[in-house]
């Protein structure tokens, strides 16, 4: 009876010594899997911080997105200045345009006794005056009425002390061939003269052609030489009232367009700035809800 105790105590240890050799391989299988494991988690870990880091750099998309947001801005900049400026310009002719015409409005009534005296009268003075017609005509180049091309007629009224003024008599129609020219006739003696005392036009001179004897084209009034022997009042010019006697085709205007006019080109020019800035702006807004939308 005891023999079997101890009999039983030796299938015990060779038990678990069988159990304990079974255990040390897997342990030791398992411990060989831990390097590799970890090595596997660092070469993904490695990979993916690769990975982030070329996205980072070599997305492209990114880059162009943020290229064309600042061209959109940019262009949308340019565009509204550029048309708010001209719309401010616009505004501004008007302003001046109602300023001349209220000049013109509000012009003096003047008789001239003295042709010396005309230089101290203000623009747009309606002038009677007595003169002579100084025998020569200058022929004011590309000049077109109602589409038709011709000149514009100027002439020096004079006064017994040979103090003259320029006097624009009107337009006259032009040939065909530049070779031809209009006859001009005008009458002698003393002449009533009946007009609006003009500013001097601004320009340069561009050119002086003598045609025939007494008669001149030019391109500019500047260009018109003063006859020796004479003084010649050079702070305006009269353009003749179109009933006056010795007027031709009047056609001159105080302001070539209205104020009303460049207000309403004002209100376009306004209004166009307005849809290039909604539209430029609705144009970035989508760029950069592109770029949110990316992956």
């Amino acid at each position: 009876m005891p023999a079997e105790p101890e009999h039983q105590n030796g299938d015990q240890k060779r038990h678990g010594e069988s159990d304990a050799g079974r255990e040390r391989p897997d342990r030791a299988a398992a411990l060989a899997l831990i390097p590799d494991q970890k090595e596997q988690g660092t070469e993904q870990a490695h990979d993916g911080t690769q990975q982030q880091d070329e996205n980072q750099r070599f997305h492209p998309h990114d880059r162009q997105s943020g290229t064309v947001r600042w061209a959109l801005v940019g262009l949308t900049l340019f565009a509204t200045l550029l048309t708010a400026g001209l719309g401010v310009w616009q505004w501004q002719r008007a302003a001046d345009k109602a300023v001349l015409l209220a000049q013109w409005a509000q012009a003096p009534q003047v008789e001239v006794e003295r042709l010396a005296d005309v230089a101290r009268l203000p623009v747009y003075a309606r002038l009677s005056m007595e003169a002579q017609w100084w025998p020569a005509v200058w022929l004011l180049d590309n000049r077109t009425v109602n589409g038709r091309v011709g000149y514009d007629v100027l002439m020096l009224a004079c006064d017994a002390t040979n103090t003259c003024l320029w006097v624009n008599r009107g337009w006259v129609e032009g040939k065909r061939d530049r070779r031809q020219w209009p006859q001009v006739t005008w009458q002698s003696g003393q002449r009533v003269l009946e007009g609006i005392w003009r500013g001097w036009p601004e320009g340069e001179a561009a050119g002086h052609e003598l045609l025939q004897s007494g008669l001149f084209r030019i391109q500019h009034p500047n260009d018109a030489r003063t006859p020796p022997g004479l003084t010649v009042v050079k702070a305006g010019l009269l353009q003749l009232s179109a009933g006056s006697p010795d007027a031709l085709t009047v056609h001159w205007k105080p302001v070539s367009m209205t104020p009303a006019r460049h207000r309403g080109y004002a209100f376009q020019w306004g209004l166009m700035s307005l849809a290039l800035a909604a539209t430029g702006l609705i144009m970035i807004r989508r760029t950069t809800r592109t770029k949110e939308d990316q992956p």
